[in-house]
């Protein structure tokens, strides 16, 4: 089960770069922008009682940086990961993706485990 849950996260972590390696590449939007930093955040439970599940999240998603950090590396662009604490709480989850739409180098969310913390966070992203 947790090997499952591991693989999905990593796919998912796995999608969202693609399509961020797709964004960098000639013509692509950040290439025209001349962007030297991308950041990637997480939102997740990085403490409490899921800070397990959550640190699979955040793990999946610097193997995948890891993975494509030589491409965007040959293309001029440093790939940092920013991880969020969302302690499993929708009022902390709104607070941390306030934060993230702040940094205009945040150019992807990976998250959230929690519905409860979802569900009130995309109202903030949505706005973006």
């Amino acid at each position: 089960m947790k090997i499952q849950r591991a693989r999905r996260l990593y796919s998912v972590a796995l999608v969202a770069l693609v399509t961020l390696v797709a964004l960098v590449l000639p013509g692509g939007s950040l290439v025209a922008q001349g962007k030297g930093t991308i950041k990637i955040a997480t939102q997740s439970p990085l403490s409490g009682g899921q800070a397990a599940l959550g640190e699979g999240i955040k793990l999946g998603t610097q193997l995948a940086i890891e993975k494509f950090r030589g491409p965007l590396d040959k293309l001029g662009f440093k790939i940092e990961l920013v991880p969020y604490d969302d302690q499993a709480k929708p009022d902390v989850g709104v607070a941390n993706a306030k934060h993230i739409l702040a940094d205009k180098d945040i150019l992807v969310v990976i998250g959230h485990l929690n519905s409860g913390v979802a569900i009130p966070s995309s109202e903030v992203y949505k706005d973006a």
